[in-house]
């Protein structure tokens, strides 16, 4: 095979969940993945690293490569074709610091998060980013109203940069169109652009509109883009970003910085490189597996009252200390009635649903967990309390000895996202979602708990 070919093979292991193998030919060593499909349709494909590619493998598809790199926590493949010739891998970690990698396309990458906008709050979540400003630059930007402290440092290319244990992560080189078309006509630009590309990340930010080039005054029409054009294609990984107004530029600039910092710090998190990290799919749903996971309290609802829940949010789940154990169901529930409606299930139904060899009945997610878990609690206790979630439970004659568990989410972490996330990894290996779930959750904030 081509050393550098992208290729498909049918998974040999037929007790996997991802029928698909894709071997990415990355500098370094090939990644070798399983994966749900041959391609990201209409949705993000679910990968997992594999142990390595098979002797006699299955070849599906086997297609030439443009590029294949790491970038980041991140992997871009350009195949060398027309149609379905670009996408991506990331590499990420969900509930309880598991890996999870995802394959997508600029589509499906869309669809995920639709209308999705610029925030207004901390860029990259960095609650105070040091930026170093060089000596050199007479009026530099003053990062007003951000979490951002400068310090003046002479530095070797350009005016702004971020530093990780000493160690420079991401440059800006800032212009005004006279500068930037001055350094163009002298050839200045491409030394400084030669030194930028040593950087780890590097940027040109200028203070003004692109189509402002075609306007300047003793120049031929149309030069100084030619030379801007060739100076790029030259340095094409250090992009000249125009921004319109000096405040845009200074905006760009600390959310780029922000951004270089925020993505070395998942990098350094996050080593690509291992084979041998356990597929979620692979977790177990019982006590032990879900205290691996973070999960904490494992009390039985009448102690609730008396336990200290948090109310930050998170994650929740109910167990069955023996799953086991023989089950019934009792009718009608003795659950409470909440605007009229009676909250018994059909005990064929309740029937149909049980998921056999689990002690997890269900998962739910709440913006203030004690909060939640109490409405829960009441709604069980007969009162009519609006948790219509997970209500099968109490049809169940041994309700009362169930215990409930939690996990906080951290600051980067929505409990919409966590809730679906485990719910995901439960149907992988289960084929089902657990017996009290009735939706497989949503992957963006709402309103209301599941």
């Amino acid at each position: 095979m081509p050393a550098r070919s992208f290729v498909v093979a049918r998974n040999p292991d037929p007790e996997s969940s991802l029928p698909f193998l894709v071997r990415l030919p990355v500098e370094g060593g090939d990644v070798v993945l399983k994966a749900r499909e041959v391609w990201p349709k209409d949705k993000k494909v679910y990968c997992h690293r594999a142990s390595g590619w098979p002797d006699d493998a299955e070849v599906l598809e086997e297609v030439s490569v443009r590029r294949c790199a790491r970038r980041g926590t991140a992997i871009d493949l350009v195949l060398d074709r027309r149609t379905r010739a670009r996408s991506q891998f990331v590499f990420t970690r969900i509930a309880g610091g598991r890996e999870a990698i995802f394959w997508q396309t600029a589509s499906t990458a869309r669809a995920a998060r639709p209308g999705v906008r610029m925030p207004t709050a901390r860029a990259s979540r960095q609650r105070d980013l040091a930026i170093v400003v060089d000596t050199r630059e007479r009026y530099p930007f003053r990062f007003a109203k951000r979490a951002v402290t400068t310090v003046r440092r002479a530095l070797a290319a350009g005016d702004y940069a971020v530093e990780r244990d000493g160690v420079v992560v991401a440059v800006v080189e800032r212009k005004t169109l006279g500068q930037l078309s001055g350094d163009l006509v002298s050839g200045g630009l491409g030394f400084q652009l030669a030194e930028l590309a040593a950087e780890s990340a590097a940027a040109v930010v200028v203070e003004d509109r692109y189509s402002a080039l075609f306007k300047l005054e003793h120049v031929r029409a149309g030069w100084v883009p030619e030379l801007l054009a060739q100076a790029q294609a030259r340095y094409p990984n250090v992009p000249i970003v125009f921004c319109e107004t000096r405040a845009l530029a200074e905006e760009w600039t600390y959310r780029y910085l922000a951004a270089s910092v925020a993505g070395r710090d998942a990098q350094d998190r996050l080593d690509i490189l291992p084979l041998e990290t356990p597929e979620p799919a692979e977790a177990g749903f019982d006590r032990e597996a879900l205290t691996t996971l973070g999960f904490q309290g494992w009390v039985r609802f009448a102690e609730l009252p008396d336990t200290e829940v948090p109310t930050e949010p998170g994650i929740y789940a109910v167990l069955r200390p023996d799953p086991h154990a023989p089950r019934h169901f009792i009718a009608p529930s003795p659950a409470g009635w909440f605007k009229g409606r009676d909250p018994t299930i059909a005990t064929g139904e309740l029937e149909a649903r049980w998921v056999h060899g689990t002690a997890t009945l269900y998962l739910g997610k709440a913006t203030r967990l004690r909060t939640r878990l109490v409405q829960f609690r009441r709604h069980g206790a007969g009162e009519p309390v609006g948790h219509w979630g997970g209500r099968s439970i109490w049809q169940l004659h041994d309700a009362d000895d169930l215990l409930i568990a939690w996990r906080l989410t951290n600051d980067h972490e929505d409990p919409a996202d966590a809730e679906a996330d485990l719910l995901a990894a439960f149907e992988r290996r289960y084929g089902a979602l657990p017996f009290a779930n009735r939706t497989r959750g949503r992957t963006r904030p709402d309103r209301s708990d599941t």
